[in-house]
């Protein structure tokens, strides 16, 4: 399976795989994760990896992922970055991920690349930051944990309710003998919304 990838720079597209978006994840945390914090990838599945529902759930991932990378100043500037969304040719591709694993500016190593700024830093502001922003990765998780579990409740327990509810008026109607189409329709429309509780939760 396979995800198109166009860059607005010179609008040429890309097709890259899950494992692809693997790995510049992991080059991404390699290079920059000590100072970075690199957007999370969708899990990775085992079963059911070719389902339709997943694959749609997983490109809206990816492309949040991809949308991270582009706002950010320093990884959508960066040389693996710009490989990953641009290389069309074979084997510069494979020359490009050999050059990217092989970088000694990773890790520790990449802070010898930053520099020092004119102006002396807030050293308080500074001994806040780090707190801080382990509060801010704990809070993100927590939602995304929250929203993933929202949505499957939509898609799942409240589509189903629903739609008992639009079984249940069907079933009236059935045993008057369809005297009310009135229940029919209103049946039908119940389970019409369940469809939708589940198409809005994908989104």
């Amino acid at each position: 399976m396979t995800y198109p990838v166009t860059p607005s720079f010179n609008n040429v597209q890309v097709s890259r795989r899950y494992k692809q978006f693997d790995w510049l994840h992991e080059q991404l945390s390699a290079k920059f994760g000590v100072t970075i914090a690199i957007p999370p990838l969708p899990d990775k599945q085992v079963t059911g990896r070719f389902e339709e529902e997943l694959i749609e759930i997983r490109r809206i991932e990816l492309q949040s992922f991809a949308d991270r990378i582009c706002r950010h100043p320093v990884l959508s500037q960066s040389a693996v970055w710009k490989h990953f969304i641009s290389e069309t040719d074979e084997k510069r591709w494979t020359a490009g991920k050999r050059k990217a694993e092989s970088d000694p500016l990773v890790g520790p190593g990449f802070l010898t690349t930053l520099q020092t700024p004119e102006k002396e830093g807030n050293e308080d502001a500074i001994a806040l930051f780090v707190p801080a922003l382990l509060k801010l990765d704990s809070a993100v998780k927590n939602m995304y944990s929250l929203t993933q579990e929202q949505s499957n409740r939509y898609r799942s327990g409240y589509k189903k309710s629903i739609q008992n509810l639009g079984g249940g008026f069907q079933g009236l109607s059935a045993s008057l003998n369809g005297q009310l189409p009135q229940l029919e329709k209103i049946g039908t429309s119940f389970v019409e919304l369940g469809d939708v509780f589940e198409t809005q939760a994908q989104r």
